[in-house]
């Protein structure tokens, strides 16, 4: 099936009955996996009570909650309102945070009321606010960027990462997790390279 990220990867369609029946949330208590055989696997990621509902997430955990929330609507058909969704720091991860358009502040720009899809977005230090349509024209350009990237040029994603992507949204944002995520794959998997301590800790670290 090629590896999770890059152009190897590949999207298949399954029914599932029974773990269909689970519920989303945005902090799940369950994680599932697919073997060989495409056999699904949901194993509790902490402990859960009798009588409890087994939540599982319609989206991918490490995107940001406005990335989530359109996922689930156009997909699903309904806004969550989940916990996380209504934290605009999302558990102190800060993975929508876009930095500061004042060029004398370091702070981050999160949205003001999460919970509304065309909210203003104001920054945690200087308190700078910033229309949703100047954010969406940022996120737009940000995947445009994303998307003509050549995810095997291990060397060319690498320096992307340290010396381009970082200088637009904090280390924090979920398209450097994702670009971590798929340098850190790519590295065990071109030839020539390989992990070690150094470069894992540059990657996510610098």
């Amino acid at each position: 099936m090629g590896t999770p990220y890059g152009k190897k990867e590949m999207s298949f369609r399954g029914l599932y009955p029974v773990s269909a029946l689970m519920n989303h949330n945005c902090v799940p208590n369950t994680r599932y996996t697919f073997n060989a055989d495409s056999q699904m696997t949901v194993k509790a990621v902490k402990p859960i009570l009798a009588g409890s509902e087994i939540f599982t997430c319609y989206s991918g955990m490490l995107w940001g909650t406005p990335a989530r929330r359109l996922h689930l609507y156009t997909t699903k058909h309904f806004l969550c309102t989940c916990d996380r969704c209504a934290d605009p720091t999302e558990r102190g991860t800060l993975l929508a945070a876009l930095k500061c358009f004042s060029p004398e502040c370091l702070g981050s720009l999160l949205p003001l009321h999460p919970l509304k899809t065309n909210t203003a977005w104001r920054c945690l230090d200087c308190g700078l606010k910033v229309p949703n349509n100047n954010i969406c024209a940022i996120q737009s350009a940000l995947g445009s960027l994303v998307g003509s990237l050549d995810f095997e040029n291990v060397l060319a994603l690498e320096n992307y990462i340290l010396n381009r992507i970082t200088k637009f949204v904090p280390r924090t944002n979920q398209i450097v997790v994702d670009l971590q995520c798929r340098l850190i794959w790519e590295i065990g998997e071109a030839e020539g390279f390989r992990w070690n301590g150094k470069n894992l800790f540059i990657i996510l670290y610098s």
